[in-house]
């Protein structure tokens, strides 16, 4: 998954945040979400944050990861295609884990 594809960085940035907020204060990485609480969603921006993400532990992006997939369909028209990619992305890269 190629974190400069436009459709990733299409979601609003600190919507995902507010998704994620919870898990990041759970770990302890309140860091991750006051740097890039910023209110801009520049598509630099939104590749920061995907990156920060990254770095996290498998099970802490993962747990980013739902509360960032389920907040987006929730939201409905508009970003329906950004989690549908994430959750593709996601799908591909456990079918190339298993290779």
């Amino acid at each position: 998954m190629h974190l400069d594809d436009s459709n990733l960085t299409d979601a609003p940035l600190t919507e995902m945040l507010a998704a994620c907020k919870v898990v990041l204060q759970k770990i302890n990485r309140e860091d991750i979400y006051e740097r890039h609480n910023t209110g801009s969603s520049k598509r630099a921006d939104v590749t920061d944050f995907f990156e920060d993400l990254a770095k996290l532990s498998l099970e802490d992006q993962q747990s980013c990861f739902n509360d960032i997939v389920e907040f987006l369909k929730a939201r409905g028209k508009g970003v329906e295609h950004v989690a549908e990619r994430l959750v593709k992305g996601k799908h591909n890269l456990v079918l190339a884990s298993k290779h």
